[in-house]
């Protein structure tokens, strides 16, 4: 996961970044995996932590993950169109 954010982060082509993560232990190695590799790049990176229990903080994030659940399964439901089948979805992303 770490490889394909940084390969994301490189391809928006931003001379630096600011990374926010909750204090979730997944969450708080992926932001240390990925400062990793863009330090190493020489890619200026600002880290920020959310307070344990703060909703506000991560409202931004919950919204965005919100939208991507349903962006996919609109191109999902399209792909299940012009294929004529159901497509099984058990990613955690669709529950």
């Amino acid at each position: 996961m770490a490889r394909e954010l940084v390969k994301f982060i490189f391809g928006l082509g931003y001379p630096e970044i600011e990374e926010r993560c909750d204090n979730a232990g997944s969450m708080l190695q992926l932001q240390r995996l990925v400062q990793k590799c863009l330090l190493k790049n020489e890619m200026k990176v600002t880290s920020t932590t959310s307070s344990m229990g703060d909703h506000g903080d991560n409202a931004r994030v919950e919204q965005t993950v919100h939208r991507l659940r349903q962006h996919a399964m609109v191109i999902l439901q399209g792909v299940e169109q012009k294929i004529g089948h159901s497509i099984p979805v058990s990613h955690p992303l669709a529950s």
